[in-house]
């Protein structure tokens, strides 16, 4: 049974001295009956000097009980995925789970 999905899709342009990252989009679908929630969704750009740049999705995923407005989280998630590109135009699809 599948929790969620989470994907991004981008590109990088190098003009011989910048690379720009390119972001197209990035979301996450649950899975069918899925019980994790999604907060602080984000989906942007990142650049590191001219030499390295990023697309990504982030988000926190959670799940666990709520009663009159309290809630007790069982368990967090805080995962990103992203492209990287440098400048020598090799790009990378990365993930990361905390």
């Amino acid at each position: 049974m599948k929790l969620f999905t989470v994907k991004t899709k981008g590109y990088f342009q190098y003009n011989g001295t910048d690379v720009k990252p390119k972001l197209n989009d990035a979301w996450y679908t649950r899975g069918f009956l899925s019980i994790w929630q999604v907060s602080n969704w984000q989906k942007s750009t990142y650049k590191k000097g001219s030499n390295y740049a990023e697309v990504y999705g982030r988000g926190n995923f959670h799940f666990g009980l709520e009663i009159n407005g309290y809630g007790l989280v069982v368990q967090d998630q805080y995962i990103k995925v992203y492209l990287t590109g440098n400048k020598k135009g090799t790009v990378y699809k990365k993930t990361s789970v905390k």
